[in-house]
């Protein structure tokens, strides 16, 4: 999955009038710039977690703080925890605190 490379690959698209059937790029930027030729079947990467803080309000009433950990790496863990940020600050009973981890590329057997 990399919206990085759906994004190179609709330039394209869009300069050949061809459709292109995106199933693994889900940044934000991929569905705000308008693109003619685009057929997203994800939602954006801000929308993912967006109704967390909600259900968690109605889940679990005495609940008062939320703590989210993202990769920092590329765009997507960036814009879910956006998503999350700005839904719980329409519920206004989070405090949320949103921690970027850097995890090492390697596969490690556990």
């Amino acid at each position: 999955y990399s919206s990085g490379l759906t994004m190179a690959v609709l330039e394209i698209a869009e300069e050949y009038k061809k459709v292109l059937w995106n199933h693994g790029g889900s940044s934000d930027e991929l569905f705000s710039h308008g693109w003619r030729y685009l057929v997203g079947i994800t939602s954006p990467a801000s929308e993912y977690l967006r109704a967390l803080p909600h259900w968690l309000a109605e889940e679990s009433p005495a609940l008062r703080r939320i703590c989210f950990l993202y990769s920092d790496r590329g765009t997507f863990g960036r814009q879910v925890a956006r998503g999350i940020l700005e839904s719980a600050a329409a519920v206004a009973r989070h405090s949320v605190e949103l921690v970027p981890i850097n995890l090492p590329l390697e596969n490690h057997d556990i």
